[in-house]
């Protein structure tokens, strides 16, 4: 009778060790599976913002170069109709 009563407590025993065991599994399986996917979020984030930076900065500089080309052609006219007035003068 004891034996047996010994038995089963510690068949218990196992199982409650047993059942720690793989809970800890689990948490240590979620704890790994939230950290990759943080992460992955980061690093998804991280690109976007560099992605978002860069067309940024290639917008930027496509407008100062269309602007600067304006300014150019505006002053090359500027100078081209001068020059025609102080010729037509003379």
């Amino acid at each position: 009778m004891i034996f047996n009563d010994l038995n089963k407590m510690n068949d218990y025993n196992d199982l409650n060790d047993f059942q720690r065991f793989e809970q800890n599994e689990r948490n240590e399986r979620n704890e790994r599976n939230e950290r990759n996917e943080r992460n992955e979020r980061n690093e998804r984030n991280e690109r976007n913002e560099r992605n978002e930076r860069n067309e940024r900065n290639e917008r930027n500089e496509r407008n100062e170069r269309n602007e600067r080309n304006e300014r150019n052609e505006r002053n090359e006219r500027n100078e081209r109709n001068e020059r025609n007035e102080r010729n037509e003068t003379k």
